[in-house]
């Protein structure tokens, strides 16, 4: 478990590694309010961060919002994951 400010302290350090982990990881932060690192991370430059948001296992936490903003997202891998999860949601 990690505390909320001091995993905000962490993504403030703009360490892509930390980022992607944090992104791919997001549902498993129950302690932190995650669908406010979940917009951080949409909200992200770099499109690897972004990615990871999107990724393997998509979890519930990441809103259809939130990926509807990555489904027209500049980077069309990003795009890709985004449709993808969307497609999934509505079977």
């Amino acid at each position: 478990y990690i505390k909320e400010d001091v995993l905000f302290k962490i993504m403030k350090t703009d360490n892509i590694k930390y980022l992607t982990t944090i992104a791919f990881n997001v549902e498993y932060y129950k302690k932190c309010d995650v669908c406010q690192i979940a917009k951080k991370i949409a909200n992200h430059k770099n499109p690897s961060v972004r990615y990871h948001l999107v990724g393997w296992g998509t979890s519930d936490i990441v809103t259809t919002k939130i990926l509807k903003q990555l489904a027209n997202d500049k980077d069309i891998d990003v795009a890709k994951e985004a449709h993808d999860k969307l497609d999934r949601r509505d079977r």
